[in-house]
């Protein structure tokens, strides 16, 4: 690290390293979840429904519909899963 503060470059790699093994695992789960494997829809939804929630709750300002509103999105998610072309 230089004096001036700024984070050493193998620092930088590991982080980008780091967030590719992140998207890699997410597609893995999205792809097992789309062949019927439920517990790879579980963990998707546990890792994505605090952040839901929390736009939604900023939308809504109401917590029990802030939670309706996010159960009733993994539900329709669940369903349309096998049409799901990973773009977004």
């Amino acid at each position: 690290m230089s004096a001036a503060g700024m984070t050493p470059l193998h620092s930088k790699v590991r982080n980008h390293s780091l967030h590719d093994l992140q998207v890699s695992e997410e597609g893995r789960l999205l792809a097992s979840a789309k062949v019927g494997h439920t517990e790879a829809f579980d963990e998707l939804r546990k890792r994505h429904a605090k952040q839901i929630f929390r736009v939604v709750h900023r939308i809504t300002r109401n917590r029990e519909d802030s939670e309706d509103a996010v159960q009733e999105s993994f539900l329709r998610a669940f369903i349309h899963l096998e049409g799901f072309d990973g773009r977004s």
